[in-house]
């Protein structure tokens, strides 16, 4: 029984925990979910409205995340601002990678919403 109390605590304190992630956590772990094909955490970090219009459902999350990691190496994120306005944020973040042998550079900004206290990414655009 009490190990029942503890695990059922421990859950509440990991959802707290991920609840109150930060926007930047959000674009983060969009990287780490592409890294590991990971569908569950790329639904859990966007909205609706950006699986839609990019992913919408996990056999496609699979196909290109696999496809990424097969043209895609030394894939870094970097974030390089960061903004909260109540419920919205923006994210900028210069994105570092190997791509056919060279070494390129690329600038996003991500626009997140606030959503039942946790940040998803709405929406992703070159930065120029």
């Amino acid at each position: 029984m009490l190990a029942l109390l503890v695990a059922g605590a421990a859950v509440v304190v990991v959802t707290m925990v991920a609840a109150a992630r930060g926007p930047q956590d959000a674009v983060m772990a969009l990287d780490r979910a592409f890294d590991e094909a990971d569908c569950d955490l790329y639904l859990s970090i966007t909205t609706p409205a950006y699986q839609e219009s990019y992913v919408a459902d996990c056999e496609q999350f699979e196909f290109t995340a696999q496809e990424f990691s097969d043209n895609y190496s030394d894939y870094s994120v970097a974030v390089t601002s960061s903004s909260i306005d109540d419920d919205s944020a923006v994210v900028d973040t210069t994105e570092t990678y190997v791509f056919d042998g060279e070494q390129r550079s690329d600038d996003f900004r991500y626009s997140l919403v606030r959503v039942d206290d946790a940040w998803l990414i709405d929406s992703v655009a070159p930065r120029e």
